[in-house]
């Protein structure tokens, strides 16, 4: 049987920006995050929609409290990893799915539908994996820009041990963190998410 051939959740490998541009205000950071997190809402519902539950059905597979879902689906709750796993495995999805742009992968549907909420262990062996991946990402990103971890610390505002605890794949990171890291490193946000696989940008030794 041949394997299935992975989603590649990238516009362009262009589309990774040699040049640092410097910080972003603070406003513009918070817009960016806005736009963001409305999107993902907006996927969630969609998500949701596929599985034929409501606000509550979801909830309860997620292990969330409803209003948890009420909020993510009006782009109010600054998601974090942990978040994003558990409404990913009880969505059928990888974790990184709900941050990719719908028209990067407009035909993506769910693999199976749970009926109640992963167990702890479940809920802890995706969300290391994820935070993992994530922390893999930001540095192969932040390298094959030439960055320095200081200059990211600079771009970021973030501490050195902040940045330390992101790439090795120790902090909980928001949907808010992941903006600032993406823009500070000349990258969409989705990319921090998806596994190298799934990119199109690769490293310098990569074909």
């Amino acid at each position: 049987m041949t394997p299935a051939v992975p989603i590649v959740y990238t516009e362009s490998v262009s589309s990774f920006k040699p040049k640092l541009i410097g910080p972003l205000p603070a406003a513009e950071i918070k817009r960016r995050t806005d736009l963001l997190l409305a999107r993902i809402g907006e996927r969630v519902g969609e998500f949701r929609e596929m599985h034929e539950l409501n606000r509550s059905g979801l909830a309860h597979v997620a292990g969330l409290d409803p209003s948890v879902i009420t909020h993510i689906e009006s782009g109010r709750m600054n998601i974090t990893a942990r978040t994003a796993v558990k409404l990913t495995v009880a969505l059928g999805l990888e974790p990184w799915d709900l941050h990719v742009p719908r028209e990067l992968a407009p035909d993506l549907k769910p693999k199976h539908r749970r009926h109640r909420p992963p167990s702890d262990a479940v809920l802890e062996r995706h969300t290391r994996r994820f935070l993992k991946q994530i922390g893999r990402r930001v540095r192969a990103l932040r390298q094959l820009q030439g960055m320095s971890m200081m200059t990211l610390e600079e771009f970021t505002g973030f501490t050195n041990s902040s940045l330390s605890n992101i790439e090795g794949g120790k902090a909980n990171i928001s949907t808010a963190i992941a903006v600032r890291l993406a823009e500070a490193i000349g990258v969409q946000p989705h990319e921090l998410y998806v596994p190298t696989e799934q990119s199109g940008i690769r490293e310098k030794n990569e074909p």
